[in-house]
């Protein structure tokens, strides 16, 4: 190569470098960084356009942790060169990136689904079943998020066909994973508790080549669906460690935002709020728009479920305020992009109106009398406008004279007043509408009444019942949520709408008043609220009232009470007279249960003490309110020191049986309304304590009585024994005819009945006044005959046993 032709090369070069390097950021890692700068090298080094498509692809693919933005402009710069090569593999790898970009960064779906449609087609002309798959994956994602869910479903179901015929099972179990999101979000949940089931299956069968991040999802939400909270914490906490979540910012903030769906479903709302706060961190860093607005969800959602509506609130408006951003953003790129194929469109069309003006030089003169009559035509036409124009501003003038007057009159009223056109547009607002809403007659002037009639609160179903009320022509009234957007402080209005028409019966205007009701509205909610408060603890009473173990009792209260407020952790202390302390059977922190302990009524430094001794509530909020109570901040015995805690006497029938506290980690979480929540299931709870004493002293008198019972009914049956015997005995005498046999029934039965060591029979003569010691026996050692003569009166028997006739 000669030197003519190697400067041109260089100054190549040198400007490709210049071009590469347009726009590009230090903000990538030091790895990435030196991959770039390798891929550059590398590009200036080739010669062939397809190969430099492909490595500006790469490099987008570099980028795109570390800047989106230039990910994208690599991206389209790869798609140039690939269209400039007549390289149709580069340009459908190119455009389907492209659709990335736009679908998960800028969350702008029609601009991905429009280079998505290229790349499909291309993929489907080259018959490139691998890329097909991932491409009616992605058309499956697009379709659900722009809301046509039967056209995802169908999508998702063809790349689910091929990647069953090409056995990727890895692919396989993300497509599952995709479709239960689906159906978990259109309600379906026995649907998508099955697919997360398949991808849970196909995992157990070892069929899953290694773990991932899509894979920590989905077996996170399989267990989670099914309630198994704990394995599913510790799946989302294993994804968190991974490699690749730690190297996807993107995955890192969405795996948070569901960390903190499973803590909430858990009852630690605590850690599921400071979960989101770690996820909206690293979107707001590298401004990760739909990893923001998962994380402002789950927000929405804890605080909902923790009845912190203000908080509730608050989030909401930010995630409908970034997203209508997003959606502003969208609109004015589109526009931008419609401009300049309109600019576009007017420069070509200038340059062929050119060059038929040449062609056509040698025409001008026959057409000077065409051009006549035309000119003719339009100076017609104009005085016509003229004429139509003057007409329009008597009326305008006629129509804001008109204003004027109403103007006046409305000055003067605090309800929102509204003129829209027949079109439904505003023409007119009054102050009132200005204090209202925030917004000057000049933001909504022009507007579509749905334009600012949109709050928070609104749903789509009572968006289409006012257009549908407003467009039927009649008069009605209607109850919206919307919010000022200056402050951003939510309100209720109540708006009466009353259609003007003309003397043909068509509506010209509608005249809208309204009028804020957002006290009624909040009064309305407290008494639900307040109403479902009470339900919902005449349940807990109901529950806890019938149960007889005191364990059981905790345990119904600890899952009830999360229910109204935080309660993280949940203890009752019962008193123990004969040892003079306040006993906690297994008190329970953040869902688990703590050993068993008690406080010694002696030691005045514990705050249950002091509640108990002194029969008084008590609550605090943080270190120093605690310190205040006792002069001393005890460390607990079991679990963690929490800040907020709530002490509640228990007393039944005019007795102090003992204390009830409900604690939380968070500083000053309990006001007058979780006092009220605490002091009825003090209430209960001593009611249950009392029924399950009963119980148990019940219990203890049955045993008594059955022992009593069981040893009458042996005595009774050793007294049927021995009537059964000494009635055998006499038949068994009486029909015995010789002193002997008779004696010896009778010791043989006797020593049956009794302790006898001694047994003799005596004869008593009447004649000789004497009784005579017949027959004696002495622990068997035989018979033995004695005379004893004693006069009777002398005579103590003690058993006599009385004999027949012929024996005395």
């Amino acid at each position: 190569m000669n030197k003519a032709t190697q400067i041109p090369t260089y100054y190549l070069k040198l400007l490709l470098l210049i071009f590469l390097f347009n726009g590009m950021t230090a903000k990538a890692q030091d790895d990435s960084e030196a991959l770039i700068d390798s891929l550059i090298q590398q590009l200036i080094g080739l010669e062939s356009k397809a190969d430099k498509a492909d490595v500006l692809l790469e490099i987008s693919f570099a980028n795109e942790y570390s800047n989106y933005e230039l990910g994208l402009e690599y991206a389209q710069k790869s798609l140039e060169m690939a269209k400039s090569a007549d390289y149709p593999e580069g340009e459908m790898f190119a455009q389907k990136a492209i659709s990335h970009y736009y679908t998960d960064y800028y969350l702008n779906y029609y601009e991905g689904i429009n280079h998505l449609s290229k790349a499909l087609e291309i993929a489907e002309e080259l018959h490139k079943t691998d890329v097909l798959l991932e491409i009616y994956q992605s058309f499956g994602f697009l379709k659900h998020l722009m809301g046509d869910n039967d056209a995802s479903i169908d999508y998702y179901n063809k790349s689910i066909r091929i990647a069953q015929q090409r056995k990727q099972y890895d692919k396989l179990a993300n497509l599952y994973s995709y479709l239960g999101d689906l159906y978990l979000e259109i309600d379906e949940m026995d649907l998508a508790k099955d697919y997360f089931g398949r991808v849970n299956s196909l995992y157990e069968g070892g069929k899953l080549t290694g773990e991932n991040v899509g894979l920590h999802l989905s077996l996170g939400m399989y267990h989670r669906l099914n309630g198994d909270y704990k394995i599913a914490e510790q799946i989302y906490l294993d994804g968190l460690g991974t490699r690749e979540v730690q190297e996807s910012p993107r995955f890192e903030s969405y795996t948070y935002s569901q960390l903190a769906m499973v803590y909430m479903m858990s009852g630690d709302y605590y850690s599921a709020i400071e979960a989101t706060e770690k996820g909206l961190e690293i979107a707001n860093k590298l401004n990760l728009t739909k990893e923001k607005m998962d994380n402002y969800k789950s927000q929405i959602e804890i605080y909902d479920a923790t009845g912190d509506y203000k908080k509730t609130y608050t989030t909401l408006i930010k995630y409908t305020t970034f997203k209508d951003s997003l959606n502003s953003n969208q609109i004015k790129e589109q526009n931008k992009k419609y401009q300049t194929n309109y600019e576009k469109m007017v420069s070509e069309n200038e340059i062929q109106r050119l060059n038929e003006e040449q062609k056509n030089h040698s025409l001008e003169i026959e057409n000077e009398k065409l051009n006549r009559n035309i000119i003719i035509g339009i100076l017609v036409f104009v005085t016509v406008l003229v004429i139509l124009m003057i007409l329009r501003l008597r009326y305008i003038n006629k129509k804001e004279k008109e204003l004027r007057v109403l103007s006046l009159a409305t000055s003067h009223t605090t309800n929102s007043i509204v003129i829209f056109d027949k079109e439904i547009k505003v023409e007119w607002v009054n102050q009132g509408f200005e204090k209202l809403t925030g917004l000057t007659l000049k933001d909504v002037k022009g507007k579509y009444f749905l334009e600012f009639y949109n709050g928070p609160e609104l749903p789509k179903e009572k968006e289409k019942e006012l257009e549908r009320n407003f467009k039927g022509g009649e008069v009605f009234t209607m109850e919206l949520s919307s919010f000022h957007r200056q402050d951003g402080s939510g309100y209720w209005i109540s708006i009466s709408v009353t259609p003007l028409l003309n003397d043909a019966g068509e509506i010209m205007s509608y005249v809208s008043v309204a009028t804020d009701i957002s006290d009624i509205h909040q009064a309305q909610l407290a008494l639900q609220k307040s109403h479902d408060r009470t339900i919902l603890l005449n349940e807990i009473g109901r529950q806890i009232t019938s149960t007889l173990s005191v364990k059981d009792i905790i345990e119904k209260v600890y899952e009830n009470v999360n229910k109204m407020m935080d309660a993280q952790n949940l203890g009752i202390g019962i008193y123990q007279e004969t040892d003079n302390f306040l006993f906690f059977p297994e008190p329970i922190e953040r869902g688990n249960k703590l050993p068993s302990f008690n406080y010694d009524l002696e030691n005045k430094n514990r705050i249950a003490v002091k509640c108990f001794l002194e029969n008084k509530e008590i609550v605090v909020g943080d270190e120093i309110e605690r310190n205040a109570v006792t002069g001393e901040d005890a460390s607990p015995v079991q679990g963690d020191q929490p800040n907020s805690i709530i002490y509640m006497p228990l007393i039944s029938k005019w007795k102090t049986m003992g204390v009830i506290s409900v604690q939380t980690m968070a500083k000053h979480a309990y006001g007058e309304e979780e006092m009220n929540i605490v002091r009825t299931l003090a209430t209960y709870v001593a009611i249950a304590l009392e029924n399950a004493g009963l119980y148990e002293n019940m219990e203890e008198r049955v045993a008594e009585r059955t022992k009593e019972v069981t040893q009458q009914k042996e005595e009774l049956q050793l007294n049927f024994e021995n009537t059964k015997l000494l009635s055998e005995l006499g038949v068994t005498i009486s029909s015995s005819l010789e002193m002997e046999d008779i004696y010896q029934s009778l010791y043989e039965s006797v020593v049956k009945l009794m302790d006898a060591e001694v047994f003799g029979v005596r004869l008593y003569h009447k004649d000789k006044n004497e009784i005579e010691y017949k027959f004696e026996m002495e622990m068997d050692n035989g018979m033995n005959l004695f005379l004893f003569q004693w006069k009777i009166k002398t005579i103590i028997l003690f058993g006599a046993l009385k004999m027949t006739k012929r024996f005395s």
